[in-house]
Parts: structure tokens; sequence; C-alpha cells
């Protein structure tokens, strides 16, 4: 798969805006062509809002502008409370990319999106978009917000800011997240990434949707973008192409202009960034797809000796990330680019485990202490992982309080039969001397002389507090449920 900005293709199978063409090995070609195809698939600049258009941005987040390294940077702030979470987006995309996304996390940290000099409601200034003044950018941002600290989360183009802040700057970064942002785009093969450009852009010119000619360029955009995403269209993609227009004067919708290109990825192409020995603690996602999979056969094989050099780039940008050892790489096959869009659990799975501080790695080891104690049968063991005064509300039945009570229930559960079971955690979220867990308990329970076999398919909500170093259950709550609900 393409990371965006480094390639005129990805942005083609995936980008949510036809504004967004990227030059980049031969500016003058690439600008040409993306004159040409906002005439052709936009129209007019300047545009009616449509009469019945009631859409609302349903992401809940608070928007603001704020002061840093002497230009107006607009963010989004989802709230939340814990270690700052800074959200960086991809090239031609705004904060509003991480709608669906950012929310996720602010049950453990304070979620906010920055969006980069000449995009969106950020101000354009004609220079600043090499890398020391885009990271600069980030620096002035963190101190106007008084945050020392901050995970840093980049798609795609923004993986050149990450790196390059934590290089200059390791003592304000928590943990980095790089979501198929991970590349040193001064080693990419120019020459057939651009061959690859020309086949994809005239495929993708093939496949414009037909609209009537009143449609404006806001519902050719919002049309172009369904079309290109298909089953990933949703809420945050939306606001990504309304964010692209602003209210004129009289009403109309008027296309915000956006960063010179070329020069966003000249200067990405010029830093040289070593992902390799960086020594932030990184998690790296690398989506991997066929960028030719739409693409005609024969043009396919005109495209085919580009396509093996792309590929052979492309793997060896993720050998040099393994060699990383403070670096854990997730590879996600036939995935998109956007791959918190197609692969959205697996993605927030991977995320809160590497976030995981301390305390939450000891939450998570008593659980696992328990369904070990479960399985051995070690009575004493499971009944220690709870708090003196602990209470068990199982479905349908009274409330089972207090560590002599515990220790009989488990005591009638091992006579009978052998626990086979396993966790599944979905939600940990810490507070001081407190733990939330949500998640889920299957199993069997083999049965013995008394008590047949029975599956278990059980969601459990349970309450830890700590004790010392050390987490215990105070609450446990459970109800069953059938296989796959």
């Amino acid at each position: 798969m393409f990371p965006s900005g480094l390639c005129f293709s990805k942005f083609l199978q995936n980008e949510p805006n036809f504004s967004y063409l990227r030059p980049h090995t031969n500016a003058k070609i690439l600008l040409r062509m993306r004159h040409l195809l906002l005439t052709l698939a936009l129209g007019s600049v300047l545009a009616a809002a449509p009469a019945t258009d009631t859409w609302r941005d349903v992401s809940p987040h608070r928007s603001g502008v704020i002061q840093a390294n002497g230009i107006r940077l607009h963010y989004l702030d989802w709230g939340g409370t814990g270690d700052a979470m800074v959200f960086l987006a991809g090239l031609g995309n705004t904060a509003h990319v991480f709608d669906t996304l950012a929310p996720k996390f602010t049950g453990r940290f304070r979620a906010i999106g920055m969006t980069r000099r000449g995009f969106g409601q950020s101000e354009r200034p004609d220079t600043g978009y090499d890398i020391p003044s885009r990271v600069s950018d980030l620096v002035g941002f963190l101190d106007a917000l008084k945050i020392q600290k901050a995970i840093l989360v980049g798609h795609s183009l923004a993986g050149d800011e990450l790196t390059a802040f934590a290089m200059a700057h390791p003592q304000r970064v928590i943990k980095l997240v790089y979501l198929d942002a991970a590349y040193d785009r001064s080693k990419m093969p120019a020459a057939s990434f651009e061959k690859m450009q020309q086949v994809v852009m005239a495929s993708m010119f093939a496949k414009l949707p037909k609209l009537p000619p009143e449609t404006t360029p806001l519902e050719r955009d919002i049309a172009m973008g369904k079309s290109r995403f298909g089953s990933l269209w949703n809420e945050a993609l939306e606001a990504e192409v309304r964010e692209n227009y602003e209210r004129a004067a009289d009403g109309s919708l008027k296309r915000r202009l956006v960063a010179p290109m070329h020069l966003l990825i000249g200067g990405s192409q010029k830093a040289k960034l070593d992902n390799e020995t960086l020594a932030s603690p990184a998690l790296s996602f690398f989506a991997q797809s066929d960028p030719l999979e739409d693409v005609p056969e024969e043009k396919r094989k005109e495209a085919a000796e580009a396509a093996r050099a792309v590929a052979a780039y492309l793997d060896g940008e993720i050998a040099s990330q393994k060699k990383n050892p403070r670096a854990r790489v997730v590879v996600l096959e036939k995935a998109n680019h956007y791959c918190w869009f197609d692969r959205g659990d697996l993605v927030v799975r991977e995320m809160n485990a590497f976030l995981e501080g301390t305390a939450e790695i000891a939450v998570r080891r008593t659980i696992q202490n328990i369904i070990a104690a479960d399985n051995a049968r070690d009575l004493e063991g499971v009944v220690a992982l709870y708090t003196p005064d602990a209470v068990l509300l199982p479905p349908g039945l009274a409330p089972i309080a207090g560590t002599a009570a515990i220790r009989e229930r488990y005591r009638g559960l091992y006579a009978n039969s052998l626990p086979r079971l396993n966790q599944s955690i979905e939600e940990l979220v810490v507070r001081e001397d407190w733990a939330f867990v949500r998640g889920r308990t299957l199993g069997l329970f083999p049965g013995g002389p008394n008590q047949p076999a029975r599956e278990i398919h059980d969601k459990f909500v349970m309450l830890l507090s700590r004790d010392g170093t050390a987490w215990r259950v105070a609450r446990l709550m459970w109800n069953t449920s059938k296989a796959g609900n």
C-alpha cells in the first residue's frame, strides 16, 4: 500500500477530496493534471449551498484556533483526561479525518487533532512547508496548549513530522503511533512512482461517477468520495470533504485554498529521517494492498516493472522499521491506507495495548491470573485476587459478598468440573486507585458426576482496586449470552 504524500496513486485510491492531488516527482506535470482534474470534476469554485443540506458534524469535539509559530492553527479537542494524545493528519487531510478514531481514547487520554498549516481552517502562508518548519509548528502548538509531553499519532505524511519531532525533542515524546506513516521518502524510487501515478490516474478518470450538470462542487466531492471509498465512507470522511469549503459573504460555498503541495512533498523528500534508530517507543502500522488492483490488465503489464520497484521500496521500509528494538510493527494485508476505517477494531486494540502504562499492565495481569487460577482449580490462588469486601453479582442470583462466601462459590465450581476458560478485554480504564474493565469470558466447564458440561459466553464488568503495587477485584458482574453475541 502506498503511503500518502509519497505517491499519487495512493491518493487516487483513497483520499476523500480531488483538490489534494500530489505533485512530487514532477511538480509541473502533476500541477497541470490537478488543474485538469479539478476542471473536469468540480466545475466552478463557487456554488450555492444545497437547499436540502441538513448535514451536521456529530463527532463530540470542540473546535478552536490557536496562534503557534507565528501562524493560526485550527484544532479539534475531543476532551478526556490524562496524557495528551495529539493526532496529525496526512497530506490533504484535516483533524476531522480522526472524528471516529480519536473519541475511542478519551477514557484514558486527552485527544486533540491539529490541522497543519495550509489546510482546512489553519492559516495558509506561502512558505514554511519544510520539515523543520512543520516541527516548529507542532512545538508551538503544544506550547500554546501547555502540553509538555504527548503521545503523537500520525497518518501518512504526518509520519515525517512524528519522526523529526522525536529526533529533535525526545524529552517531549511519550510514545509514537504511525498509521501507515513510517517511511523515509528520501529513498523512494521517483521514476517508478511517477509511472504508476500515470497508469492509476488514467484508470481513475475512466471511472469518475456521472453526475447531472446542476450538481454542485460539494455534492460532486461527496459523490466521488463515496464512489472511491465504497462501504468505508463515513461521517469523518464527509466532514473532511466539507472542511474544504467555507461560506462566502453572499451565502455561497467557496472552496478553500490549500497548501503548495510541491513544497510539502519536497520538504519530506529532502529530509533524511531514520526510523530504524529512533529512540522513542513506536507502534507502526503498515497497510499493504495492490495499487493496480482496479487497473485494466494491459495497463497492469505496462506498469509491472515500476510496481516491482515500488514494492521493493515499501518492503525495505518495513524491514528497516523492524530493526528498531523499540518499535512494534503491525503489517495489515489488503488494508486501506486509512487503516482505522477498515481495520478499526484491530487498530484500536493494538493501540490500546501499546499505550498501556504500568498500571494497565498490572490490571491486565490480575485478570490473567484469575483465569489461570480458574483453569488450575487453584482455590486459594483465585480467592487471593479479590479484596476482603469484594462482591460477585451473578445473573439471576443473590450477591455473593466477602472472602468466605466467594471461597465457597469457587469451591462448588471446582468440585464439579475442570474449567477451560479464557478472557478478552474490550475496555480498560485506570483512574488513580481504581480500574474499570469490560470484556468477555469464553470457554467450557466440562462438567462432572453431578453437573452437565456447559459452554461459557459471558460478558463481564469488573472493578478493581489498587493494593500497593497489586490490583484486586472489588466487584464482578456478568451475564450469559449466546455464542457470537
